[in-house]
């Protein structure tokens, strides 16, 4: 995998992640962290097997 594809998902996680523990004002919600792991591999498999497979899809990223 490129190490452009790995930053992007990189900074999505940590976006997803702030916009979601910051306001609970805590790392220790269970059901938070079950919705990073559900939308974190959700696009992890998408972004990578797009990208792998087919990068004529997403033109305007390359």
């Amino acid at each position: 995998m490129p190490a452009r594809e790995n930053g992007r998902f990189a900074l999505f996680f940590l976006v997803t992640s702030g916009a979601l523990f910051l306001p609970a004002g805590t790392l220790a919600w269970p059901h938070g962290w079950m919705f990073m792991e559900l939308i974190s591999a959700s696009v992890a498999s998408v972004s990578f097997g797009i990208f792998r497979d087919s990068p004529e899809l997403l033109p305007w990223v390359w």
